[in-house]
């Protein structure tokens, strides 16, 4: 009789064991589970707010080109203003008016350095600083000894 209450104690020890060992199995498996979604969403994160980032500076750079051309076209004293909202990870603004470009610096969520670069039919001019937030900006014409240019400041 021990011999038998022997093996009935140990393979329900050895079914508690087992039991124990899948629950164990089903757990790890989760949190790896769990892990690779939250690593992934991080990842998604970072690439979605640069993305939001570049196609917010190039709406605001193909605004201040057209809207400088318009102005260009109806000569002095024509202006405007527009109020445009610049994301945080811009470094830079950088007007070339000899090479008729907006030239854009930019660090992506990775540290990344970036230029985004706008081309215009007319010499642009300008100073923008600290390129951060909600910004109210005057483009307007003016003759210069070189000739007509359009002019960009924060108003």
């Amino acid at each position: 009789m021990k011999k038998g209450k022997i093996k009935k104690e140990k393979a329900r020890k050895t079914r508690k064991a087992q039991i124990s060992l899948e629950y164990i199995i089903v757990l790890s498996f989760l949190i790896l589970v769990v892990s690779a979604g939250i690593a992934l969403s991080y990842l998604y994160l970072g690439r979605t707010k640069t993305q939001i980032a570049i196609n917010t500076i190039n709406e605001i750079g193909n605004k201040i080109v057209s809207e400088a051309e318009l102005i260009y076209f109806l000569g002095e004293p024509a202006r405007t203003t527009i109020t445009v909202y610049f994301p945080k990870n811009i470094d830079a603004i950088i007007f070339k008016p000899s090479e008729k470009e907006i030239i854009f610096n930019v660090t992506t969520t990775k540290g990344m350095k970036v230029q985004l670069v706008y081309s215009s039919k007319v010499p642009i001019n300008g100073t923008i600083t600290k390129p951060e937030g909600k910004k109210t900006l005057l483009i307007k014409a003016e003759k210069t000894a070189v000739g007509l240019i359009v002019k960009v400041e924060e108003k």
